[in-house]
Formats: C-alpha cells, structure tokens, sequence
C-alpha cells in the first residue's frame, strides 16, 4: 500500500521510525520522483507482514511516533 505522510520528518526518518516498531516502509521516491508536495511524503507500506492481530496497535504506534517532534 502507498501512503502520504504529512510530516516534516525525512522519508528515510520515517521509515527508520517504521522500522523499530517492526514495520517495513519504503520511500516511493526510490522508485519514482514526484515532489510536487513536499510536505508530503510517500512511502510504500508493507502492513501485509505485520500480525492480523497487532495491526491497530501497531498503526496506533506508528502514528504516535511520527507525529512526534
């Protein structure tokens, strides 16, 4: 799944974030460069590899995390 994120943070902060909580995320840049937003960051988001049962908790994290300064 491709997600925008509205942040601040770098795409290679924000999938190092992903990353700590288990998540595996891709900046879509290294596949295609479309900056016409820059706040905006897409990632590709691979949920598929995170347990049925953990995904709220897991997305509710990563939320958290990111909207962290």
């Amino acid at each position: 799944m491709i997600i925008n994120v509205d942040s601040k943070k770098s795409a290679e902060q924000l999938c190092s974030e992903a990353k700590i909580l288990g998540v595996s995320a891709t900046p879509v840049s290294i596949y295609a460069d479309d900056s016409s937003c820059k706040q905006l960051v897409a990632l590709v988001f691979y949920y598929n590899q995170i347990p049925i049962h953990e995904i709220q908790q897991t997305i509710k994290a990563l939320i958290e995390k990111w909207t962290s300064v």
